[in-house]
């Protein structure tokens, strides 16, 4: 028998499937760490951030929602880290970074929301 071949791979659609609404919207430029948001979508929402790895000492990093910690990481040096959390209507949403950058974003810093 020869070797297998696997081809894994998966189409916008598919992708889309993951969130509530179907699309990902970049909002890296209009969100800041510690900051309160609230969701008045009418639905409810995912959000996805991305850190880089690209610093030194450790962190760590919380997700709240209604002021409830729903998600938290700590880190050593060097390591990037991804989280995801959803946020019903009407809730307040915040990331919170602590350490080596304080509320700053660290480099390689995404936000989106789906």
């Amino acid at each position: 028998m020869g070797a297998l071949s696997h081809e894994i791979f998966a189409t916008k659609d598919m992708v889309a499937s993951f969130s509530p609404m179907g699309n990902w919207v970049d909002k890296t430029a209009v969100r800041a760490f510690g900051v309160n948001y609230v969701n008045t979508t009418g639905r409810t929402i995912d959000v996805a951030i991305r850190l880089g790895q690209a610093f030194a000492g450790a962190a760590s990093y919380f997700a709240y929602v209604d002021g409830i910690c729903v998600g938290l990481a700590t880190t050593q040096n060097p390591v990037g880290i991804a989280a995801y959390f959803r946020v019903p209507v009407g809730s307040t949403y915040k990331f919170v970074v602590n350490g080596a950058y304080g509320f700053n974003a660290p480099p390689e810093t995404g936000w989106a929301e789906a």
